[in-house]
């Protein structure tokens, strides 16, 4: 049950990441899904990882909310960096 409410709340860092990629540099389906799958990833990772913070349905929150947006923003940044790179 922890990990289907971590993994959605990686989605939701993901799918904020990507609309907030969306807007900046417009729409890209790549970006989107690897915000999505890296969201998830960081969440998980961090719930697995680093226990401090509020607990809420026995997840630790903030970390797990923070470890999704950082892990999904890292993707992007690393995406859009390789793109510029290649297309150079």
């Amino acid at each position: 049950m922890i990990l289907i409410f971590c993994s959605l709340i990686g989605l939701v860092c993901g799918a904020l990441v990507g609309a907030i990629d969306k807007l900046w540099r417009g729409e890209n389906l790549i970006v989107l899904t690897l915000s999505l799958v890296f969201g998830v990833l960081g969440a998980v990772v961090t719930d697995r990882f680093i226990i401090f913070g509020p607990v809420i349905m026995g997840l630790d929150f903030l970390p797990v909310f923070i470890g999704g947006l950082l892990f999904s923003a890292f993707a992007t940044v690393m995406y859009r960096q390789c793109v510029r790179i290649i297309e150079k």
